[in-house]
């Protein structure tokens, strides 16, 4: 089944994420593992689609995001398809490169006529998360580590109060003097830290 997941998100300099850290109560941080797949010549990319196997503790699951109309003030608006995977099964697939080839994301991707069996490891990265519960909805604040030893720092609010979420981030932004900076995705940045990574070696 499909989730409708409507985001606020903004990239954070470090000094503005230790600031928030101690601003908002935030729960005990956790890891994800996160590995992203497109073709070789990124058709998921020109679709606005995005594919990823996450690693949790004790669970895996492999998420296909499709477009979403945009009826919010929300910039990030998207459509998730999930499947659950075991860490086991997560692990066969990754060390192959390779997706779950069955499953509701699969049928999903069926919409875009893209052969899944085409579909290779671009990108990935570890974030280590931590969530504020709000009324307006989960405000997380992620420190994303990627292979070549980057580092990033981003700021997401998600809400199923669009209006409500989107006068409180703008006032958050605002008390803390966080400028709204241009957005890359993760699945972008993971690639952009990949490709970087590459033409070094």
């Amino acid at each position: 089944m499909a989730t409708l997941e409507v985001e606020f998100k903004n990239l954070l300099t470090v000094t503005e994420y230790d600031e928030l850290r101690q601003a908002y109560p935030f729960g005990q941080p956790f890891l994800q593992q996160n590995y992203y797949f497109d073709t070789p010549d990124r058709l998921l990319q020109q679709a606005h689609c995005g594919l990823r196997i996450r690693l949790f503790v004790d669970y895996a699951e492999q998420t296909l995001k499709v477009p979403a109309p945009v009826t919010t003030p929300a910039r990030h608006q998207l459509y998730e398809i999930t499947d659950r995977l075991t860490l086991k099964q997560a692990a066969q697939l990754l060390d192959q490169h390779q997706i779950l080839m069955t499953g509701q994301s699969i049928l999903a991707l069926a919409k875009y006529k893209l052969d899944p069996r085409r579909l290779k490891l671009i990108g990935q990265g570890t974030t280590k998360r931590q969530i504020a519960k709000l009324p307006v909805g989960d405000l997380t604040i992620d420190r994303t580590s990627y292979p070549n030893g980057r580092q990033d720092f981003e700021l997401e609010l998600e809400t199923s109060e669009p209006i409500q979420a989107n006068n409180f981030y703008r006032d958050l932004l605002q008390q803390h003097q966080i400028p709204q900076r241009p957005q890359l995705n993760k699945v972008a940045r993971a690639v952009k830290e990949f490709e970087n990574d590459f033409k070094r070696n």
